[in-house]
Parts: C-alpha cells; structure tokens; sequence
C-alpha cells in the first residue's frame, strides 16, 4: 500500500510517496526546487519528538552526520532521496531544508516538516492500521491548546494541513478535525497567544489549508460531507494584508492621527498583532458605516450578521 504527501517549500514543492512492503516501510522525496538544497532529516518515535540521528545503514546516497541528532543529504533541483526504514519504530521523519546557493533556512516557520510514519509502521508489524495513530493525532491537538507556547489561528490551521495528512482517509480521522475546528470557530480556544500574527501569515495559512480540504473533497467523494463542514469552520478568507495597508491610507488621506483612542489605529494595531477572520467583517461594517453617512446603527447591524458581537 501507498501513501502519497505534497509539501509546498520556500524554492519549490517536493511528493513524498510512502510505500508499505512485505519487508519494511520505504519513504522516497522527489524534490521540485529551483536550487539545489542540504536535505537536513532525522527520526521521532514520537510525534513531535526529540530528533533521532537515522542508522548509517539506511542513509541515501550524499550523505553525513550533522550532529548526534540529524543527518544531511545534499539534493540536486530535481533529485530524489530514497529510505528504507524497514520495521523500526518510528512515529514520524522531521527535516528542514538548507539552500546553500542563498544561504538560507526553510524550517516552516520554526515548526520544522514532519512525514508521519507511525500508521504505515504499524501495518508493516500487524498487517493493518492502527487505532493508536488517532489517540496520538488527539494528543498532539491537546498539547498544542493547552500549552503555555505560542499559538495562534495560524498555527492551528498549519497544524491541521499537517494532520490531515497523517488521518489520511479515516473518517473519524476528519470527524476528530471537524470538531477540534468546531471548537475553534466558536471561539473556545485561543485565537491568539504569545505571538504577534501578521496579516499575510494568516491569511496564507487560511488559503492554504482551504486549497488542501479541496483536494481533501476532489480526491475523497466518500468524505465531502465532513470536508464541507470543516470548511464553515474555516471562514471565507480575504486579503488580510491589503487591509491593513489601506487603513493607513485612508488615515493619512484623511489627515487621521496615528494616537490611541481612534477607531482607525485601533483597528490597525490589531492588524499588526491579532490578525483575525473577524477583521473581514469588521471591514465589511466600516463600509456599510461609511455608504449610511456615517449611521453607527448600520456599522453594528453589519457586526451582527457577520457573527461578531
């Protein structure tokens, strides 16, 4: 049996394809890039682990110890790197991405690339998929909420693109997304913790895991009932960045001051540091205000039908 998982980098895109066999698990990147690139990898036996330095005797070719916890394989634009993992017990493959043509890190945002492993393992030793790999997919959602890290709306829907990869199929691997997004759009989880969100982040992980429930929806017939609930849960998206930045211009057009206790900058500092779904329709009433003259009834009518108290 094969699994197939498509991840977008900074300098291109790379198909992983997972393959189970009678001896062992084979993981194989074929690589998409514009540039040559440092693949820089480990091994987790837990999801979100401490990375593990692979044994020697499964390193592709190209490749050399970096530390006592990773490896690094050097790939040409067009490569591809071949592992087998045979029956070890391991949950996922982290790695991160070095381009040494720009001397740059792509590390997806600090949070590091994850191939998950621990379902495809299991087959491998039993023969068939595990209920486990769930309880720990749940686990990680928990850890994730109820931790003193940094977290926010954009973390969430980037965490949720990667587990939707590792749910695979699984209806109650999407019944379990569902509510957890379910819980989210009701606003009982944090939206924003510990970390300044700015508006192109948010709204590029927005489009991003909308893009991937539509694939979720063109390649799994069975399951579009689920994906189009988690796609309530989600909102309908917008240019975050553009109105930020035409706030600004409609303060200084307007000879508007940049001080505190004004509507205008109030609401341009939480562009700045709590990019939200909500600020589309906070948009959306400042123009019913502005096309009623100025009718602060219409302002907060507009509020009210786009679920904003």
């Amino acid at each position: 049996m094969s699994y197939l998982q498509e991840i977008a980098t900074r300098y291109g895109h790379l198909k992983v394809e997972k393959q189970v066999e009678a001896n062992g698990l084979y993981v194989t990147l074929n690589f998409h890039l514009d540039r040559e690139c440092v693949f820089h990898w480990g091994l987790s036996r837990v999801p979100k682990g401490r990375w593990q330095l692979p044994p020697q005797e499964i390193w592709p070719e190209n490749t050399r110890p970096h530390d006592n916890h990773a490896a690094q394989t050097l790939v040409s634009p067009n490569g591809s790197v071949s592992i087998r993992l045979g029956e070890g017990p391991y949950a996922e493959l982290p790695f991160a991405l070095y381009f040494p043509q720009s001397d740059d890190w792509d590390n997806n945002h600090g949070m590091n690339y994850h191939i998950p492993l621990f379902e495809m393992q299991q087959e491998v030793t039993s023969g068939k998929p595990a209920d486990e790999a769930l309880q720990d997919v749940t686990a990680e959602i928990i850890q994730k909420e109820t931790s003193r890290n940094s977290w926010t709306l954009m973390h969430r829907y980037n965490l949720c693109h990667e587990l939707l990869d590792r749910v695979g199929g699984s209806r109650e691997g999407l019944a379990l997304l569902f509510v957890w997004l379910r819980f989210s759009a009701l606003r009982q989880l944090d939206w924003q913790r510990n970390y300044n969100t700015k508006p192109r982040e948010l709204s590029h992980a927005q489009e991003r895991l909308t893009s991937r429930l539509a694939r979720v929806y063109t390649e799994q017939p069975a399951q579009r009932d689920l994906v189009r609930l988690m796609l309530t849960t989600i909102g309908h998206g917008g240019e975050g960045q553009k109105i930020r930045d035409e706030i600004l211009e409609i303060m200084h057009r307007h000879k508007i001051k940049e001080v505190s206790g004004i509507f205008m900058e109030q609401w341009h500092q939480k562009m700045h540091n709590n990019t939200t779904p909500d600020d589309i329709v906070i948009c959306e009433a400042y123009v019913a205000f502005l096309r009623s003259n100025g009718d602060p009834n219409a302002f907060y009518r507009s509020l009210e039908a786009g679920g904003v108290t």
